[in-house]
């Protein structure tokens, strides 16, 4: 350690790093922009059809018993049940209710339709932008 302590100090500089840039080219950006536009515009067309159908009615409306029928009828004997069973039955629903639930159930059939494709195109956009960050310039910068 002595003989250490005695060698004389050489002062050196060294050469600063060089910082390797990364840049991408003019169609990785692109493509990036295209993949962010496809991204944005199909979550949000999914998004917007999803709320919007939420006001759609599409199920049948059930009959409500009475507490004091829902007793009446758990005492009942198995001809008086099948008595307001057949009554249940032969309530017919408006013609105009029914129209309008068959044709609130295909447009919600649709609208499944439309938010797989706007899941879809969100979804391509995502492999675009981030395909893009794998395309290398054809000149690279050199110092």
């Amino acid at each position: 350690m002595r003989e250490i302590r005695q060698l004389p100090i050489v002062e050196t500089t060294l050469p600063t790093p060089i910082k390797a840039e990364r840049r991408v080219s003019l169609a990785g950006r692109w493509l990036f922009l295209m993949g962010l536009l496809l991204l944005v515009g199909g979550s949000l067309t999914a998004g917007c059809i999803h709320f919007s159908e939420a006001s759609l009615e599409t199920d049948i409306p059930e009959y409500y018993f009475r507490e004091g029928d829902r007793k009446a009828l758990e005492q009942a004997s198995p001809a008086k049940l099948l008595e307001v069973w057949d009554t249940l039955v032969g309530i017919n629903m408006s013609e105009w209710t029914e129209h309008r639930l068959r044709k609130n159930q295909k447009i919600a059939a649709a609208n499944q339709i439309k938010k797989l494709v706007a899941g879809g195109v969100a979804g391509f956009g995502l492999l675009l932008a981030a395909s893009s960050m794998l395309i290398k310039p054809a000149h690279p910068k050199t110092r």
